[in-house]
């Protein structure tokens, strides 16, 4: 059995490592005490749906705050944050610190796989020559970025339409014994046996290219749903029918053809700037992830124009940038909400199961806070729907003086 170590125990590298544990001995590493205490508590810190149970039923994974304890891993998967700069490029800064303690400390170490999200040419022209330096020695460095989403990060996981590997060895030797394990690593705790992920082998450089390439076609891809969408509106027609007809092109498939609200989250608009980054550095115009963030933030100000049209007070259901998480980074619901106060001092109650004391504290002036469902339909007239699981658009149908609009089906 593999003794592996995962360096980040955030709200990614946890699911990750306990579904390794499953087939293997997992020891997580991570800085935070209170999250390493919590865990060895068999408690997750994190909302996000099946990482509980698998905590709860593992006795395979471990978590520490002292990175020496890594010493036994043969592999080492690193799944720390890579913060944007202001001009929208990744940052290294904690992937290096990491990279400096695991070698020094772990002298089995023999591979490392980085899964955050960087620059294209990081791997090898930083991060590799940092860990050889701090180990003394060569050791394997690939790259392999998750495709996931909140609030169904294991099935993700478990599911991928593909695994994307960079791996900067010769050719000759591409499928030496060290990637044809992490290949096997990472297919022990795939489930999608019908269909099974295309293995996608690259250099470095590629597939850090390719991971933040994939994530800025979906955003052209939403942002063009939503321009049909808003001239779908003006000409006084639904886009539903339009978009389904389009997506039924096999040249252009239906995943994420819907005019709804603007994308949000941790990696979306992150990623299409730093697309836009990479362009700019080679010579390449950056005018599609630009025009991508342009429309995306029209996007508000259409939805902020149709709440208008209706009747208030008003309710926006589904704060986090999307249902079954907490997470709030460029939450479309919060940018509709500070943008109804800002320009027309109109405020809002805004509801979300998953509400918390933290979210509660990047609520802007304007935003008033429902606790539940009841109080929503009491202070409120019109509610508009942002995000919602199918138990939530149930329990909404049991409005009675209410209107119910889905922000999915406005346009």
């Amino acid at each position: 059995m593999n003794t592996i170590g995962v360096i980040g125990l955030g709200k990614l590298g946890l699911p990750f490592a306990l579904l390794l544990s499953k087939y293997n001995q997992v020891i997580g590493y991570d800085k935070n005490s209170t999250v390493v205490n919590l865990l060895n508590h068999k408690i997750s810190p994190y909302n996000e749906p099946q990482v509980q149970d698998l905590l709860i039923n593992t006795d395979r994974f471990v978590a520490v705050e002292d990175a020496t304890q890594l010493r036994r891993a043969s592999i080492v998967f690193i799944v720390v944050p890579t913060p944007s700069d202001s001009n929208g490029a990744f940052s290294n800064k904690y992937i290096l610190a990491a990279l400096e303690e695991i070698g020094k400390s772990c002298a089995e170490l023999k591979t490392v796989v980085i899964c955050s999200t960087v620059m294209p040419g990081s791997t090898s022209e930083i991060l590799k020559p940092a860990l050889d330096k701090a180990a003394g020695r060569n050791i394997n460095v690939m790259y392999s970025p998750e495709f996931i989403a909140l609030g169904s990060i294991v099935r993700d996981m478990q599911q991928p339409d593909m695994l994307l590997i960079g791996f900067d060895n010769d050719p000759a030797e591409l499928w030496n014994k060290d990637l044809n394990q992490v290949i096997q690593i990472f297919q022990m705790i795939h489930t999608n046996t019908n269909k099974k992920p295309e293995v996608c082998i690259m250099g470095t450089k590629q597939a850090e290219l390719a991971k933040i390439a994939i994530n800025t076609y979906i955003t052209m891809k939403i942002a063009y749903a939503n321009t049909i969408g808003s001239i779908a509106s003006r000409m006084g027609i639904k886009s539903d029918k339009i978009l389904n007809a389009v997506g039924s092109d096999g040249r252009i498939g239906k995943k994420y053809l819907k005019s709804g609200p603007s994308f949000g989250g941790p990696c979306f608009p992150r990623d299409t700037v730093a697309f836009a980054r990479v362009a700019r550095t080679y010579n390449v115009s950056d005018s599609l992830a630009k025009a991508t963030d342009e429309i995306n933030e029209q996007r508000v100000n259409e939805i902020v124009h149709k709440i208008l049209e209706h009747e208030g007070p008003y309710g926006l259901v589904g704060v986090s940038y999307k249902e079954n998480t907490d997470v709030l980074d460029c939450s479309p619901t919060l940018r509709v909400a500070q943008s109804l106060w800002d320009r027309y001092q109109t405020p809002v109650y805004l509801y979300d199961p998953l509400m918390s004391d933290g979210m509660k504290d990047h609520f802007g002036e304007g935003s008033m806070v429902a606790d539940d469902l009841i109080e929503l339909f009491n202070k409120t007239k019109t509610i508009f729907v942002f995000a919602a699981d199918d138990n939530l658009k149930t329990q909404l149908l049991t409005a009675k003086n209410n209107t119910i609009i889905n922000c999915w089906g406005m346009f």
